[in-house]
Order: C-alpha cells, then structure tokens, then sequence
C-alpha cells in the first residue's frame, strides 16, 4: 500500500481505532486505483524483466530498452540468453557494457559507444535485465491525493453525509422550496475517465505519473522481491 495507517490517522486527527478497518480498506482500494490509473508500480521493489528478440526484430531502433517500473534505482544484472538444443546459454554482462539512467533507458556499449542489443541473439533469445525501481518515498503529491480521497469517504462515514460536493458545483434555488448542487465535474471527470468514479478530480494530478509503457511491446516481467 502506498501510505500506512499511521500516517493516514495523523492527517485525519484520527487518535482512537475505531474506525481502523476502514480506513486500511480505503488505502488499499486508493493504493490500487491510483497505481491502476496510472499503469505503474510506485513503491521501490525489485523486478526481473524479459525482452524477447522476436520482439524487436522489426524495430527500426533496438538500440535501447526501457525498464517497465521506474524511476530505475540500480541495476543487479543483465545478461543475454539464447537457446541451443534445449539448453539456455547465459551471458552476463559486465557494468561496463551498458549504461543507464533513472528515466529507465538502457542502452548497450562497446568501448564506451552505444550499440545495438541482440545482435548476437536469435529465435528465443532474449536479455533479462534484474534490477530495482521505483519511489524510495512516496512524492508529496500522490501521497496528498490518496490523503485527501480518503478524508472524503472517512467524513462520510464518520457523519453518515458527504461533505465534499466538488469543485465544480452550481447551486439552482427555488425560493422557499429547494436549494439543489450539481456538480458538474462528475462528466468529465468521473464517467469518461478511467477509474474516474474513484479518483475524481484528481485525475489532472494524476495525469503527470501516468506511464504509457504499458502499451509498448510485450513484457515478461516476474517480481522477484
């Protein structure tokens, strides 16, 4: 989960345990939307990731890989796989044929010159890259989110009404009869939006961490940690 309970009842003024179920229910459900949402892995963890030659023949440029987590942290190891008789071949590479950046880039080196992976690769051949990525501490942002859309659910559940209506909002009055709110952010930015319903207008906050790699190429990736 991407904040604790702790932390979570310190922002709230929450001292007692009464409602601590329910607020481990809320950082788990926002953990996992927000995380969803944004098509990454927050938390710094360790992962094995697997590129398959086949998946890069036809590229124009294979000279670089992208790690799917990031920031990147550090590298354990890479090593270059091919598969003869049955039997896989493993070849590790040294720290110095390869360099690599916290964006998740790694590019492949011959005397200090980038060069192109899996020339020395073919059929099932493929480059297994070890590595840790992720956020060693949350950013203030996302942990303020996470905060802020679990104070809405816990104030509703504490008085049994909702006391966020919005930022959007338009009040019609009928003199004398009604007063109604309508708040019009909920098209825009809860119905169309993926996991709209839950992060709200928090989405354009979001936005800044939402990682497109998910869509590119085809990845096997294990976590191992």
């Amino acid at each position: 989960m991407l904040v604790t309970l702790t932390e979570v009842k310190t922002y709230l003024g929450e001292s007692t345990a009464t409602y601590d179920d329910f607020l481990n229910q809320q950082i788990a459900l926002y953990s996992s939307a927000i995380e969803n949402y944004c098509n990454r892995k927050f938390l710094a963890a360790a992962y094995t990731q697997v590129f398959y030659w086949s998946d890069y023949r036809d590229r124009e440029r294979n000279d670089r890989l992208e790690t799917y987590h990031f920031p990147l942290n550090s590298i354990t190891s890479i090593k270059e796989i091919v598969t003869i008789d049955g039997v896989d071949n493993e070849a590790t590479l040294n720290a110095a044929d390869y360099r690599s950046g916290s964006t998740g880039r790694v590019l492949k080196l011959y005397d200090g010159y980038p060069m192109r992976w899996f020339s020395n690769l073919y059929g099932n051949g493929r480059i297994e890259i070890e590595y840790n990525a992720g956020y060693v501490e949350l950013p203030q942002e996302l942990r303020h989110t996470i905060y802020r859309l679990i104070e809405k659910d816990y104030n509703k559940k504490v008085s049994g009404i909702a006391q966020d209506f919005g930022d959007n909002v338009q009040r019609i009055s009928i003199a004398g009869t009604i007063a109604l709110d309508f708040d019009y952010s909920l098209q825009a930015n809860e119905r169309n939006a993926k996991f709209g319903m839950l992060v709200g207008n928090y989405s354009n906050v979001l936005d800044y961490y939402r990682s497109m790699r998910i869509l590119t190429g085809n990845l096997d990736e294990v976590y191992v940690s």
